[in-house]
């Protein structure tokens, strides 16, 4: 019998079904485990044909007959749909295809709903539960997401829901920042900067953390060497959320000596 504190389906890190207590591959070929992949992604909504076999195939791979040959994908999904009793959730129309399930049972909505919850707490201030409701979220996430989806439009889709978790990512170490652990949250920030390179999010925690930690000369030179690959990349000053700080940073800094100077001045 299914839990009911797990999701029925995942396809955050591989497409799996809930069978019992434990997650089993989805046992379909590569091209309809796509399908079934995509339509569970946007569940509850009709995803056009067109759109499929723009995710599902390379132009020059494209099946002739390309709507019966995505007839036929949906009727082995119906298949492997009927095995956990939901045959007639995959509906069909000359125009496309739609997944009737609840979005609470596919791990991907319902890791989304509970960043957004986690941002509303964080922005109420509550950080503890914040930093708890994206932890949560985030256990959700493992592995390649909708590895069957190798075209460039699917690629493109593949890393448009990574970014989904990047930011929830960055809502919980902002979270973790306003509870003063900033050093976790640089050991963080340094684990995903090796991933994603410079990025000028992860420059602004950075930034706030070393800060916290009361490392100033870090802060200055991390910002003056992001500052100015910037521009030599792109031949701009770099603005944002990180120049506001570190300008923020910069001018509290100026008034202190100049307060120390007037005093020793005086004094």
């Amino acid at each position: 019998m299914t839990q009911p504190d797990l999701p029925r389906f995942r396809i955050l890190g591989g497409t799996q079904v809930l069978n019992g207590e434990e997650y089993c591959p989805i046992e379909l070929s590569p091209t309809p485990r796509a399908m079934l992949s995509v339509l569970l992604l946007n569940v509850g909504k009709e995803v056009s044909r067109s759109r499929l076999a723009e995710l599902i195939w390379n132009p020059d791979e494209r099946p002739r007959g390309v709507n019966k040959t995505l007839n036929t994908h949906a009727h082995r999904a119906r298949a492997l749909l009927r095995q956990i009793g939901i045959s007639t959730a995959l509906i069909g129309s000359r125009t496309g295809f739609r997944l009737n399930v609840q979005a609470r049972d596919i791990d991907f909505h319902r890791s989304r709903r509970l960043g957004e919850r986690a941002a509303c707490m964080a922005k109420m201030t509550m950080y503890l539960p914040a930093v708890s409701l994206y932890r949560t979220a985030l256990d959700s996430w493992g592995g390649v997401v909708l590895p069957d989806l190798d075209t460039d439009p699917g690629i493109q889709l593949r890393r448009r829901v990574d970014e989904i978790q990047f930011r929830m990512r960055l809502g919980l170490l902002s979270s973790q920042i306003e509870l003063q652990q900033f050093a976790d949250v640089l050991r963080e920030v340094d684990r995903l900067s090796a991933d994603r390179g410079r990025d000028p999010d992860l420059l602004h925690l950075r930034l706030r953390g070393l800060h916290g930690l009361g490392r100033t000369d870090d802060l200055r030179r991390e910002y003056l060497d992001y500052a100015e690959h910037y521009r030599s990349a792109s031949g701009r000053a770099f603005v944002g959320q990180a120049a506001r700080f570190y300008d923020e940073i910069s001018s509290r800094s100026a008034h202190r000596v100049q307060e120390r100077i007037t005093w020793n001045r005086y004094s």
